[in-house]
């Protein structure tokens, strides 16, 4: 779940890179996609594959 506070800043992000508002529902859905994909590609290294590498 995304915080009222984080959803602020996600809003005034939004409007310093695009220059207009976007609803706090646009919002919501843009963040939470954004959530879910940074959960789907980050995965931390174990020690072990950080050695492979």
């Amino acid at each position: 779940m995304i915080s009222k506070e984080m959803l602020e800043k996600y809003k005034t992000i939004y409007r310093k890179k695009f220059g207009k508002d976007i609803s706090d529902d646009g919002a919501l859905t843009q963040a939470t996609k954004l959530v879910t994909l940074i959960k789907a590609v980050y995965k931390p290294m174990t020690k072990e594959e950080f050695k492979q590498l």
